[in-house]
């Protein structure tokens, strides 16, 4: 019963909704008064007038006071009936705490990469944590052979061979895709679009692949029940 209400579809729209609005307000109030840069690339230029304006901070501000005010509702409700689940409840608090503040950072280049590389070790627990509950339950060696050999105890090092194989495959098809985007492309030799088109085709696959199957995960719980 605790584990339906804590998991139920109002219960997650409450945890999305103050998630993905809480670097809005601060990133809104800069671009409306056009202070929105990452590293040496002015995002105004590209940025639509109508997202430029001061009514837009406005409305993401009240979204996110509204989805933060549900939060602690939903919070103290779970406090009182028993149930709350801490461990997700301090993740979800730590994390809409810096996504707020992180935008008003002076360099948001540094600022946002040093937060995706705290999400990604977060995503690493998170990722180890199910191959033990699938490898527990039998699945991973059945449906995943490969996967279950790397995940094994003894096996740290195919672990790091294999990350390693994949970051020169990457590295090689990045400087490939650089090479052909100048051949094909010779005017815009001087400028960052080669290296743009090579760096989001090459490194930043793995970050679809990944925004792929955790819709699965993050709409389906019952993925993570084996047992």
């Amino acid at each position: 019963m605790a584990l339906s209400k804590l998991l139920s579809r109002p219960a997650r729209i409450i945890d999305y909704m103050v998630l993905m609005t809480s670097m809005a307000p601060v990133a809104a109030y800069k671009i409306s008064r056009g202070e929105f840069h990452i590293g040496a690339n002015d995002l105004m230029a590209v940025i639509p007038g109508v997202f430029q304006q001061l009514w837009v901070f406005v409305l993401l501000s009240a979204v996110f006071a509204a989805a933060l005010l549900a939060f602690i509702i939903k919070t103290f409700i779970e406090i009182r009936g028993g149930y709350v689940h801490w461990p997700k409840t301090a993740f979800i608090a730590i994390t809409v705490v810096v996504s707020f503040g992180v935008p008003a950072l002076p360099n948001l280049d540094t600022a946002f990469q040093g937060m995706n590389t705290w999400h990604s070790f977060q995503y690493l627990a998170l990722t180890f944590y199910i191959l033990k509950l699938r490898q527990q339950a039998g699945e991973l060696e059945v449906n995943a052979p490969l996967v279950a050999r790397v995940a094994q105890k003894d096996s740290t090092r195919r672990l790091y061979l294999m990350s390693l194989a994949m970051g020169i495959a990457s590295l090689i098809l990045g400087v490939s895709i650089y090479v052909i985007a100048a051949l094909v492309d010779p005017q815009n030799a001087g400028s960052n679009q080669h290296f743009d088109a090579a760096y989001y085709s090459s490194i930043l696959c793995f970050l679809w692949i990944h925004y792929y199957y955790d819709h699965f995960l993050f709409t389906d719980f019952e993925v993570l029940d084996w047992h």
